[in-house]
């Protein structure tokens, strides 16, 4: 079972940022995931930091591919901002 949670954050520069949190239910244990989405100014696709099609980033083992994700998440969000976003999706799951 999945709950999504979605915020949506402006810049005064026009970029749009989208702090998606879930909380993924497996039959015994539970996980929270993060991700940043970012739309430029005047467009509306929204694009990954994270270049995940380079031969550098699929060269690297799964928990440096998790850590590059996080640090360049990092550089559009503050950890203020995703510890909020992650109070949100809490929120709604409250009964």
């Amino acid at each position: 079972m999945e709950t999504r949670k979605e915020k949506i954050l402006r810049r005064d520069d026009g970029l749009r940022v989208k702090v998606i949190s879930k909380l993924i239910q497996y039959s015994n244990k539970a996980e929270y995931k993060q991700y940043v989405l970012v739309c430029q100014k005047r467009k509306r696709t929204w694009i990954s930091p994270t270049d995940t099609n380079n031969y550098t980033y699929r060269r690297l083992s799964m928990e440096d591919r998790e850590k590059r994700r996080v640090a360049e998440m990092k550089e559009f969000v503050s950890e203020t901002e995703l510890s909020c976003a992650l109070v949100e999706l809490w929120e709604n799951l409250k009964p």
